[in-house]
Protein backbone atom coordinates (compact mmCIF):
# COMPACT_ATOMS: atom_id res chain seq x y z
CA UNK A 1 0.00 0.00 0.00
CA UNK A 2 1.68 3.13 -1.25
CA UNK A 3 1.92 5.62 1.49
CA UNK A 4 1.59 3.76 4.32
CA UNK A 5 5.03 2.55 6.51
CA UNK A 6 5.20 0.48 9.46
CA UNK A 7 6.25 3.73 11.28
CA UNK A 8 3.60 5.87 10.31
CA UNK A 9 1.00 3.06 10.90
CA UNK A 10 2.67 2.45 14.52
CA UNK A 11 2.53 6.14 14.97
CA UNK A 12 -1.14 6.66 13.62
CA UNK A 13 -2.12 4.08 16.75
CA UNK A 14 0.30 5.60 19.09
CA UNK A 15 -1.45 9.28 18.17
CA UNK A 16 -4.94 7.28 18.05
CA UNK A 17 -4.75 5.42 21.49
CA UNK A 18 -3.22 9.12 23.30
CA UNK A 19 -5.91 11.10 21.72
CA UNK A 20 -8.76 8.73 23.22
CA UNK A 21 -7.08 8.00 26.71
CA UNK A 22 -6.62 12.04 26.77
CA UNK A 23 -10.21 12.47 25.82
CA UNK A 24 -11.44 9.87 28.50
CA UNK A 25 -9.33 10.58 31.52
CA UNK A 26 -10.24 14.75 31.24
CA UNK A 27 -13.42 14.53 30.47
CA UNK A 28 -15.92 17.36 32.60
CA UNK A 29 -19.66 16.77 31.48
CA UNK A 30 -21.28 19.43 30.43
CA UNK A 31 -24.88 20.72 31.47
CA UNK A 32 -26.69 20.71 27.79
CA UNK A 33 -25.01 17.25 26.47
CA UNK A 34 -21.53 16.28 26.00
CA UNK A 35 -18.18 17.37 27.40
CA UNK A 36 -14.75 18.99 28.50
CA UNK A 37 -11.85 17.16 27.24
CA UNK A 38 -8.29 17.76 26.31
CA UNK A 39 -8.20 15.37 23.58
CA UNK A 40 -7.48 18.03 20.88
CA UNK A 41 -4.27 18.44 22.00
CA UNK A 42 -3.14 15.44 20.70
CA UNK A 43 -5.43 15.80 17.27
CA UNK A 44 -3.45 19.03 16.89
CA UNK A 45 0.04 17.27 17.05
CA UNK A 46 -1.31 14.21 15.51
CA UNK A 47 -1.75 16.33 11.90
CA UNK A 48 1.56 17.79 12.27
CA UNK A 49 3.42 14.21 12.28
CA UNK A 50 0.95 12.21 10.09
CA UNK A 51 -0.02 15.05 7.72
CA UNK A 52 -3.65 15.85 6.62
CA UNK A 53 -5.39 12.45 5.17
CA UNK A 54 -4.19 10.24 8.13
CA UNK A 55 -3.99 12.96 10.47
CA UNK A 56 -7.82 13.57 10.15
CA UNK A 57 -8.44 9.26 10.24
CA UNK A 58 -6.22 9.16 13.01
CA UNK A 59 -7.95 12.30 14.84
CA UNK A 60 -11.13 11.50 14.14
CA UNK A 61 -11.39 7.88 14.31
CA UNK A 62 -9.39 8.25 18.47
CA UNK A 63 -11.92 10.80 19.31
CA UNK A 64 -15.01 9.09 18.21
CA UNK A 65 -13.66 5.57 19.71
CA UNK A 66 -13.70 8.28 23.05
CA UNK A 67 -17.70 9.04 21.99
CA UNK A 68 -18.38 5.21 22.00
CA UNK A 69 -16.73 4.17 24.64
CA UNK A 70 -18.11 6.99 27.10
CA UNK A 71 -21.63 6.11 25.45
CA UNK A 72 -21.76 9.55 23.57
CA UNK A 73 -23.16 7.34 20.56
CA UNK A 74 -24.88 9.63 18.80
CA UNK A 75 -21.62 12.57 18.94
CA UNK A 76 -19.94 9.84 17.51
CA UNK A 77 -20.09 10.54 13.65
CA UNK A 78 -20.27 14.20 14.37
CA UNK A 79 -17.16 14.13 16.25
CA UNK A 80 -15.44 11.99 13.60
CA UNK A 81 -15.78 14.88 11.22
CA UNK A 82 -15.05 17.72 13.15
CA UNK A 83 -11.84 16.55 14.70
CA UNK A 84 -10.85 15.10 11.51
CA UNK A 85 -11.33 18.54 10.02
CA UNK A 86 -9.26 19.90 13.04
CA UNK A 87 -6.39 17.95 12.28
CA UNK A 88 -6.60 17.97 8.45
CA UNK A 89 -6.74 22.08 8.24
CA UNK A 90 -3.94 22.12 11.15
CA UNK A 91 -1.56 19.72 9.03
CA UNK A 92 -2.74 21.81 6.00
CA UNK A 93 -1.91 25.33 7.73
CA UNK A 94 1.38 23.75 8.81
CA UNK A 95 2.67 21.58 5.96
CA UNK A 96 5.05 18.84 6.41
CA UNK A 97 7.91 20.47 8.64
CA UNK A 98 5.39 22.32 10.49
CA UNK A 99 5.51 24.47 13.81
CA UNK A 100 8.60 25.66 13.42
CA UNK A 101 7.23 29.56 12.61
CA UNK A 102 5.35 30.98 16.05
CA UNK A 103 2.81 32.82 13.90
CA UNK A 104 1.85 29.82 11.23
CA UNK A 105 1.76 27.51 14.50
CA UNK A 106 -0.55 29.97 16.57
CA UNK A 107 -2.95 30.70 13.33
CA UNK A 108 -3.22 27.02 13.06
CA UNK A 109 -3.51 25.54 16.25
CA UNK A 110 -6.41 28.53 16.84
CA UNK A 111 -8.54 28.05 13.59
CA UNK A 112 -8.27 24.25 14.36
CA UNK A 113 -9.86 25.33 17.86
CA UNK A 114 -12.39 27.61 16.04
CA UNK A 115 -13.64 24.16 13.85
CA UNK A 116 -13.61 22.21 16.61
CA UNK A 117 -16.12 25.17 18.38
CA UNK A 118 -18.14 25.75 15.16
CA UNK A 119 -18.48 22.01 14.18
CA UNK A 120 -19.70 21.16 17.47
CA UNK A 121 -22.23 24.90 17.83
CA UNK A 122 -23.53 23.82 14.23
CA UNK A 123 -24.26 19.96 15.40
CA UNK A 124 -25.90 20.81 18.75
CA UNK A 125 -27.75 23.62 17.50
CA UNK A 126 -29.13 21.94 14.21
CA UNK A 127 -28.29 18.45 13.95
CA UNK A 128 -28.07 16.22 16.70
CA UNK A 129 -31.55 18.09 18.00
CA UNK A 130 -33.37 15.44 16.02
CA UNK A 131 -31.59 12.44 17.97
CA UNK A 132 -31.79 14.24 21.48
CA UNK A 133 -34.73 16.83 22.60
CA UNK A 134 -32.24 18.21 25.46
CA UNK A 135 -29.75 19.71 22.40
CA UNK A 136 -29.98 22.34 20.34
CA UNK A 137 -30.03 25.83 19.89
CA UNK A 138 -30.13 26.33 23.48
CA UNK A 139 -27.72 23.41 24.14
CA UNK A 140 -25.23 25.00 21.53
CA UNK A 141 -25.02 28.62 23.21
CA UNK A 142 -25.20 26.97 26.45
CA UNK A 143 -21.96 24.57 25.44
CA UNK A 144 -20.49 27.38 23.75
CA UNK A 145 -18.11 29.12 26.77
CA UNK A 146 -17.11 25.54 27.46
CA UNK A 147 -15.94 24.27 24.28
CA UNK A 148 -13.92 27.88 23.70
CA UNK A 149 -12.46 26.96 26.39
CA UNK A 150 -11.48 23.99 25.62
CA UNK A 151 -10.41 24.69 22.24
CA UNK A 152 -8.14 27.46 23.60
CA UNK A 153 -6.49 25.21 26.18
CA UNK A 154 -6.25 22.70 24.03
CA UNK A 155 -4.93 25.31 21.29
CA UNK A 156 -2.40 26.63 23.79
CA UNK A 157 -1.21 23.37 24.88
CA UNK A 158 -0.50 22.22 21.58
CA UNK A 159 1.28 25.80 20.82
CA UNK A 160 3.72 25.19 23.41
CA UNK A 161 4.22 21.31 23.02
CA UNK A 162 5.27 22.62 19.48
CA UNK A 163 7.81 25.01 20.66
CA UNK A 164 9.42 21.97 22.82
CA UNK A 165 9.17 19.45 20.01
CA UNK A 166 10.56 21.94 17.51
CA UNK A 167 13.74 23.24 20.31
CA UNK A 168 13.97 19.32 20.68
CA UNK A 169 14.23 18.67 16.63
CA UNK A 170 11.66 16.35 16.91
CA UNK A 171 9.62 17.94 14.18
CA UNK A 172 12.67 17.72 11.89
CA UNK A 173 11.49 14.82 10.90
CA UNK A 174 11.39 13.93 7.08
CA UNK A 175 7.49 13.07 6.00
CA UNK A 176 9.57 9.90 4.09
CA UNK A 177 10.41 8.24 6.72
CA UNK A 178 7.57 7.97 8.62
Amino acid sequence: MKGFSTKKIVLGGLFMALIFVTTVFTRISLPKGGYFNLGDVFVMISAVFLGRYYGFFVGGVGSAMADLYMGYTYYAPITLIVKGLEAFVVALLLGDKGAKNSIKTAAAVAIGAFIMVAGYFIAEGYILSFVDKNLGLAAAVTNLPFNLVQGCLSGVTAFFLFKVMAKANLLQLDPRDI
